[in-house]
């Protein structure tokens, strides 16, 4: 198992997580914020949806 699939599975696991708890990290503008599912649905749900697609991509592709 290389590292690409090892970050590959991280990056899943944190998106389970995340999904779990309603709250994810993620880029905006210079730096990041947290974004709550309760107060951003649609981009919570679509950072998430992003996390997940790069985790597929690192563990099958690379």
């Amino acid at each position: 198992m290389g590292g690409f699939e090892v970050l590959g599975i991280v990056i899943f696991l944190y998106t389970l997580y995340s999904s779990v708890i309603g709250e994810v990290y993620a880029k905006d503008k210079i730096s990041g914020r947290t974004i709550l599912r309760l107060e951003e649905k649609v981009y919570f749900w679509a950072v998430i949806s992003c996390y997940f697609l790069l985790s597929l991509a690192l563990i099958f592709i690379f």
